[in-house]
């Protein structure tokens, strides 16, 4: 009897130490199991950040390439603008056009208009598929019989008439004055040789304060050309913008409806 005791105690012992083998054993599997998993894992995220950084590096590369591809399509058109308009004659050599930059032209080196367009592709100058397109930038040249009449056709103001209007500081030791009447706010300032604004309309609420130092920071980063006697220039809060300076016997005027593309087309054409 006693015998029979011992042996059952003997097999019971034996099977709990099998139990907790197999259960060490499954712990461990489970354990090399999950940090198979955790290393999979790592791995998967470190080839994915590669290629994210790999996807940013091209297209970096691509915008660069992109960049050189308009720098060189507007010299060359640049070339041949001065072929037909005058070798004299400055057209832009930067924008912030949308698309490849394509141009129409009308005149001659005395009086001309230049109208650039954004495509999808580039086409000969003065192609007959730009005739129903809308121009992004247009710059014209208009002569004059002397400089004086040139002169008197800029709506050139110094500012001296406005210094009772109320005064707005735009920054860069600038400050304009705000004149309103008629259902217009307009907000007028003077940079060397520049006469400057902003027009909004008061009836839709248009408060021309903030483009005012928007046109102001670009003009401080982009310069203007230098007018040997005035130069003019309105922009619109809705983001249109006209100016027009005095070279020679001719007037310069340069249009967009994008007041920041207008400035650094501009700005490129000295």
């Amino acid at each position: 009897m006693r015998k029979s005791k011992l042996l059952i105690v003997l097999l019971s012992s034996l099977l709990l130490a099998g139990c907790g083998k197999s259960t060490d054993t499954k712990h461990d599997t489970q354990t090399t199991a999950s940090k198979t998993e955790k290393k999979a894992s790592t791995e998967q995220k470190q080839a994915s950040s590669s290629t994210r950084q790999t996807s940013s590096s091209e297209a970096t590369s691509s915008s660069a390439a992109t960049t050189d591809e308009e720098s060189k399509r507007l010299v060359d058109l640049g070339q041949q603008l001065k072929q037909k308009l005058g070798a004299n004659e400055k057209f832009p050599t930067a924008h912030l056009i949308n698309g490849v930059e394509n141009a129409r032209y009308s005149g001659d080196q005395n009086n001309y208009t230049v109208d650039f367009y954004g495509h999808n592709r580039g086409v000969a100058l003065n192609d007959s598929r730009l005739n129903d397109s809308q121009p992004f930038l247009t710059l014209s040249k208009k002569t004059y019989g002397s400089r004086t009449e040139a002169t008197a056709t800029v709506k050139y103001s110094d500012g001296k008439a406005e210094v009772k209007l109320p005064h707005v500081d735009l920054g860069y030791n600038i400050v304009g004055t705000v004149n309103s009447g008629a259902g217009q706010r307009y907000l007028h300032w003077n940079e060397g040789r520049w006469s400057l604004g902003v027009r909004g309309s008061a009836v839709a609420g248009q408060d021309p304060k903030k483009t005012a130092r928007k046109v102001v920071a670009l003009t401080q980063a982009y310069a203007l050309p230098v007018p040997e006697t005035r130069g003019a220039g309105t922009f619109e809060v809705d983001n249109g913008g006209t100016i027009s300076w005095v070279k020679g016997n001719a007037v310069y005027t340069l249009k967009s409806k994008n007041y920041q593309a207008l400035i650094v087309s501009a700005a490129s054409l000295k």
